[in-house]
């Protein structure tokens, strides 16, 4: 698959992804989502598939059940629970909930809070230097995602042979409006076997002591917890952040997952107090 056609494929395929998103209680149509996508029916199953690595079905069937294990953490009764997961039946909804989570949704008791990686406490590392791909990006963080999917289509056979992670590296601010000026390097990280394939510009990345934060879900999201690290966490561990740039590692494509589904890391550099 060609660049262009791969980043042109991964928008249309990102709408679909939001469209499901947003509209999870309606009757999944294929034809209606392959409208959205701009793609024939039998094109777009096999295109969603191969870019996400679910069918739209399965999708839609996953969140439904991660949803009703918040639910049935909250107190609702099973029988709601599969009501509101749009199952015909509380049996089915037990087995479908059993094959994706490994428990019946009776054991989930109420106010029950299973420690996601996600919220683990901030965790002090040290980075070694190395080097990544970079390309450099500047335009409002909405547009942030096509300038991932340009990249991501032009290194796509080195990160089939490679492995890769995309990230981003930037002084500015970490959670801009998303439609204020923006700017950032667009980093992919991947073996120097890799790197010395690419003719792709490549860069070095300083190393050095830093705090990985691990969050989900959107971006702004996390902006209040980032001013209360920042503020106070870390002081009250004995460090402070540097002007030094901050890395965002992306541990999912977020043009291709829900909302609630995104996951990536913020590695913020920090010094002690007392240097």
């Amino acid at each position: 698959m060609r660049a262009a056609t791969f980043t042109n494929h991964r928008r249309r395929i990102g709408r679909a992804v939001s469209h499901v998103d947003w509209h999870l209680d309606d009757e999944m149509d294929i034809r209606r989502l392959a409208d959205i996508a701009c793609f024939s029916p039998y094109h777009f199953l096999r295109v969603f598939q191969e870019l996400t690595h679910e069918t739209p079905l399965s999708m839609v069937r996953r969140l439904r059940l991660e949803r009703a294990r918040r639910r049935l953490a909250t107190g609702v009764s099973v029988t709601e629970a599969a009501q509101e997961a749009c199952f015909e039946s509380s049996q089915a909804f037990a087995r479908a909930f059993r094959a994706l989570f490994d428990r019946t949704p009776s054991s989930i008791e109420p106010g029950e809070i299973r420690l996601d990686p996600a919220d683990l406490p901030p965790e002090i590392v040290t980075l070694k230097e190395r080097r990544a791909i970079a390309l450099d990006f500047k335009g409002t963080h909405l547009d942030l995602t096509d300038g991932f999917g340009h990249l991501l289509g032009l290194a796509r056979p080195l990160m089939r042979r490679h492995g890769s992670h995309a990230a981003s590296l930037s002084t500015d601010y970490p959670f801009p409006e998303l439609d204020k000026p923006y700017g950032c390097q667009m980093l992919l990280l991947m073996p120097e076997a890799g790197l010395r394939e690419t003719k792709l510009p490549v860069i070095h990345i300083a190393g050095g002591l830093h705090v990985q934060w691990r969050r989900r879900g959107l971006l702004l999201d996390s902006h209040a917890g980032y001013r209360k690290l920042v503020d106070h966490t870390l002081p009250a561990r004995g460090l402070c952040r540097t002007d030094g740039p901050i890395i965002r590692l992306f541990h999912n494509d977020p043009a291709l997952v829900p909302r609630g589904n995104r996951k990536w890391s913020l590695f913020i550099p920090v010094v002690p107090l007392d240097s």
